[in-house]
C-alpha cells in the first residue's frame, strides 16, 4: 500500500517538474563576409527550469572554428553571442601567436558557448513575479552567432576589421615593452629561466618585424 501511494504521487509530480522545465535549441548563424577565410558551426540548448523562488538559465554549446584559408595564421578575432529565453552573453575571442617563432599551427579552434545564471528578484509594475510565470511566457527566440571580425596571415596582411588590428597591435606593443625590460633585468642580473622564456618570445617578435611582414 505505501508503495503504491509513493508511486502515486511521483506520477503526480512528474508533469508539475515537467511544467517547471524548458528547454529548446538553436543552430549557429554566420554573420562573417562571404568572403571569410573561415568557416564555422555549432549548436546550443537552452534550458530554464525553477530552483526555489530562482529562475535559472543555462545554455549548452560550442562553436567550431575551420581555417579553410589554406594560409597560416597568425592572429584572429571573433564576436560571439547566445541569446536564450531569458538570459544571454556575448563575447570577443582573440588567438595571438606574435610572440611565438611560428604561426598558429592548428587549422581549427573551438569557441565556448555557455553561460549559468539565474534571477532571484524579478518585478514588473513593481510587483514581484513568480518565477514560474517567467519562465512560461519566453521572451526571446534562441539564438547563436559568430562573426569574424579579423584574421592576420603570417605574410603580413590582414582580413577584416583595421580597428580590431589596431587594438591587437597596441597589445602587442605594451608586451613587447615589458618584455623588452625584462630582457634589460636579465641582461644585469643574469635571472633565470622565466625571463629566457619571456626574452624568446621578444626575439621571435623582433623577428617577425625585421622580416617586414609586420
Amino acid at each position: 500500500m505505501r508503495l503504491n501511494l509513493i508511486f502515486a504521487c511521483l506520477v503526480f509530480a512528474l508533469p508539475m517538474l515537467a511544467q517547471d522545465t524548458t528547454a529548446v535549441s538553436a543552430r549557429l548563424v554566420d554573420k562573417s563576409a562571404a568572403n571569410s577565410p573561415f568557416s564555422f558551426r555549432g549548436t546550443v540548448k537552452c534550458s530554464e527550469w525553477v530552483e526555489g523562488e530562482e529562475l535559472r538559465s543555462k545554455a549548452d554549446g560550442s562553436i567550431d572554428v575551420l581555417n579553410i584559408s589554406q594560409r597560416q595564421i597568425v592572429a584572429w578575432a571573433a564576436k560571439s553571442s547566445v541569446s536564450c529565453l531569458h538570459g544571454g552573453i556575448e563575447a570577443v575571442t582573440v588567438r595571438d601567436h606574435f610572440f611565438q617563432d611560428h604561426s598558429i599551427p592548428e587549422d581549427s579552434w573551438e569557441i565556448p558557448a555557455s553561460f549559468n545564471e539565474g534571477t532571484k528578484d524579478s518585478y514588473e509594475d513593481g510587483v514581484k513575479k513568480d518565477p514560474r510565470d517567467i519562465l512560461h511566457s519566453a521572451s526571446n527566440d534562441p539564438q547563436l552567432t559568430v562573426e569574424l571580425t579579423f584574421v592576420q596571415f603570417e605574410d603580413g596582411s590582414i582580413w577584416g576589421s583595421q580597428e580590431v588590428f589596431s587594438q591587437i597591435q597596441a597589445k602587442r606593443e605594451a608586451q613587447q615593452e615589458l618584455l623588452q625590460q625584462l630582457q634589460n633585468v636579465q641582461d644585469k642580473t643574469g635571472a633565470g629561466s622565466v625571463i629566457e622564456k619571456m626574452s624568446a618570445a621578444l626575439n621571435a617578435a623582433n623577428a617577425r618585424k625585421a622580416s617586414g611582414k609586420f
